[in-house]
Formats: C-alpha cells, structure tokens, sequence
C-alpha cells in the first residue's frame, strides 16, 4: 500500500470510522518520516500528525454525535486527505 495522500484517501475510503481514519493519518507520517528525513524533523513532523488527528478526532466525533458526516467538517486537510466516496 502507498502511504502518501493518495494511498490514505484510497484506504479510507474502505470505511467511515474517524478514529481508524486518523490513526492511519498518523501511521502515515511516522512511515514517511522512517524513509527521508532526520529523527528530529520526524519526531516533530509525527508531533504534528497526532496534534492534527487528535483535532480531527475531536471534530469527527462531534459531527457524528450530531448525524453529521465527518469527513466534511474536519477541516481542509482532512477533507482533502479522506473525500467522500463518489
């Protein structure tokens, strides 16, 4: 499996779980920051991944409660990273 953005927007999309989706956001930049760039630029690079999903947690989890679809109100990022299936 690829683990740039288009292999995550792939493998979300095989489910509509927010805690699965930014647990795999964060796997994703854990892998890339293993294969290119120094312990300290990947540590703070991780540090950002899991600040970013734990918001997006947080988001995903309030639209949900309220029968909203969480892919849509998790922010920018989140929306490009995990589009709704077509």
């Amino acid at each position: 499996m690829s683990w740039g953005a288009e292999g995550i927007a792939q493998a979300s999309s095989e489910f509509q779980d927010v805690e699965t989706a930014a647990d795999l956001l964060c796997a994703s930049v854990e892998r890339a920051a293993l294969y290119g760039v120094s312990q300290v630029a990947g540590t703070a690079y991780q540090n950002a991944a899991e600040m970013l999903a734990e918001g997006m947690r947080s988001e995903g989890r309030a639209a949900l409660s309220a029968g909203r679809d969480w892919r849509q109100e998790s922010g920018p990022v989140w929306v490009w990273l995990f589009p709704r299936r077509a």
